[in-house]
């Protein structure tokens, strides 16, 4: 049963579902946050689409297919960069507020972080704590404190991963501190450029 339950949490909290409900929440509750539709579409494409199509490609493309869940964990990082960056590059073209650029900006910046951190550093900082706390983190900073509720969220994912022993609780909090760390460079960014 806490297995069953642990493999349930851990498939609803995957970061494109994830994604995909903070982009819904944002545009139920704040449709001036995109501005039109369409730009809630492209939002949703890149930020929650790319990652996702990691799942079904993985068994197609010859470097990934083989390598089982390490295999699509690297797919995932480079399909939501992927993703990532081309949201930014339509952010840029198309008549946005400053907190759709800011939101952008922090899934780009926390693709990138996570890259570097398992690649370069050497850390395995957890993806799927960095797409779960990403769009807490987010959801405070949009809805404020009654969000906090949403750490409820993030806790369950926490004890899923330690359950399945997918993660150690140093990757959990290393991936957790990548779209926060993200979130505050983004505003900072932002606030300097004034893009």
């Amino acid at each position: 049963m806490k297995a069953t339950l642990a493999k349930i949490i851990r498939t609803l909290t995957v970061p494109p579902v994830m994604a995909a409900l903070l982009l819904s929440a944002i545009q139920v509750f704040r449709p001036d946050f995109y501005g039109s539709v369409l730009n809630f579409l492209i939002s949703l494409a890149t930020i929650a689409l790319f990652p996702l199509l990691a799942y079904p490609l993985q068994r197609f493309i010859p470097p990934f297919k083989h390598e089982g869940r390490e295999g699509q964990r690297r797919l995932a990082i480079l399909l939501s960069n992927v993703g990532y960056i081309l949201g930014l590059i339509c952010v840029f073209f198309t008549a946005h507020t400053q907190e759709r650029l800011i939101l952008h900006l922090t899934y780009f910046l926390s693709g990138v972080l996570i890259y570097v951190f398992n690649h370069f550093v050497k850390v395995r900082a957890s993806g799927h704590a960095c797409g779960a706390a990403g769009p807490v983190a987010a959801m405070i900073w949009l809805f404020g404190w009654p969000a906090l509720a949403m750490l409820a969220v993030l806790a369950c994912v926490y004890w899923a991963s330690l359950s399945m022993k997918r993660h150690t609780l140093p990757e959990l909090l290393w991936g957790s501190s990548l779209p926060v760390t993200s979130l505050f460079l983004s505003f900072l960014l932002v606030g300097i450029f004034s893009f």
